[in-house]
């Protein structure tokens, strides 16, 4: 099982360039985003690499979401998909 811990968030909808650049430093750090978690991300150890993170606020209707998770996996751009 891979190392994790939790970072708190400054608040994604009033900080996410802020936020981006933090994630993007962990990055650096070695410490990836695994996933979203309430006030905060869970982070996973690994090398160390420059990934640059991006919010994408996109409503899509049930038979939109198969077309932009193949979008986003070919291009190899990481996505985490939560549904309100």
């Amino acid at each position: 099982m891979k190392e994790t811990k939790y970072m708190l968030s400054l608040g994604l909808a009033y900080f996410e360039q802020a936020e981006m650049k933090r994630l993007n430093k962990k990055s650096r750090e070695g410490w990836h985003l695994k996933k979203l978690s309430f006030m905060g991300y869970i982070l996973e150890k690994g090398e160390p690499e420059d990934i640059v993170y991006s919010v994408d606020y996109r409503f899509l209707k049930d038979d939109e979401s198969a077309e932009y998770i193949r979008y986003v996996s070919v291009r190899r751009l990481g996505a985490c998909f939560y549904r309100a």
